[in-house]
């Protein structure tokens, strides 16, 4: 089934499709497996991109306030950052080779830089 989760500070999902929000503070959300979506409200917020876990969708991130973690030995070097098209063309889609990670609602890629990942 699919799980909702709401005004956690840091949250894991599962191997299901997650719905996961977090609250006003700095949040880290990692959706595990899945296609899951993420809103981070307020704060900071980390959220983790992970090779082989499905796709996920961000709905607020915010450029030079939140983060995208890489893990599992993911880079920044790796990843394919463009822009979406079609009903996605105001969203930023992010791949490792072939795989979609990622994406963006509401966000031009051309923001998207080295400096908006950290390695978790």
């Amino acid at each position: 089934g699919e799980d909702t989760l709401t005004n956690i500070e840091n949250i894991v999902g599962s191997a299901f499709n997650d719905v996961l929000k977090g609250d006003n503070n700095a949040n880290i959300i990692d959706g595990g497996k899945g296609d899951d979506l993420f809103t981070g409200l307020g704060g900071s917020d980390t959220f983790i991109l992970r090779s082989g876990d499905g796709i996920d969708t961000i709905t607020d991130f915010e450029d030079g306030i939140d983060f995208l973690g890489l893990t599992d030995g993911l880079t920044f070097g790796a990843l394919n950052i463009t822009q979406g098209t079609g009903e996605n063309q105001n969203d930023t889609l992010i791949k490792t080779g072939n795989e979609t990670l990622a994406w963006l609602n509401n966000v031009q890629f051309t923001s998207i830089t080295e400096a908006d990942f950290t390695i978790v």
